[in-house]
């Protein structure tokens, strides 16, 4: 029973963890390099927008430390309430352990997810006005 939920915590945070990886990927082969080939493109133009795709980056990067302190929070508290059920002195105190522990890993999964996306669509819309604004004269 616990190594389902563990195994179910750790595939959750490595699913978590490669999409980040695989977006960040994505957006710096993308964009970082991009002006260089716009013809007529301005040197101060190419800069600005390089700046301003370093700070979303970065902001991007934090996002993801802050994602990553999370799931460790997350797993901590689920290993302390592991070792809670093992506690159970009957079978009823122990499924009402369980059931805790799997609400809360669902509501710990749900949470991560609603604000991967979050962060997903809020850098995307930053990084669509950085580029739609930057374009030169």
């Amino acid at each position: 029973m616990f190594e389902q939920i563990f195994e179910s915590l750790r595939q959750t945070s490595e699913s978590s963890l490669h999409l980040q990886q695989e977006m960040i990927k994505h957006w710096s082969q993308q964009w970082i390099f991009a002006p260089r080939g716009v013809a007529g493109a301005s040197t101060d133009w190419s800069r600005t927008l390089q700046r301003q795709y370093v700070e979303l980056v970065l902001e991007l990067l934090n996002k993801h430390r802050e994602s990553v302190n999370a799931s460790y929070r997350a797993a901590i508290q689920v290993l302390e309430q592991v070792f809670r059920a093992s506690d159970a002195r009957s079978s009823d105190d122990y499924r009402h352990t369980v059931e805790d522990l799997l609400r809360r890993l669902v509501e710990t999964t749900r949470h991560q997810l609603e604000s991967q996306v979050g962060d997903l669509q809020s850098w995307t819309a930053k990084s669509l006005k950085v580029i739609n604004g930057g374009v030169p004269m």
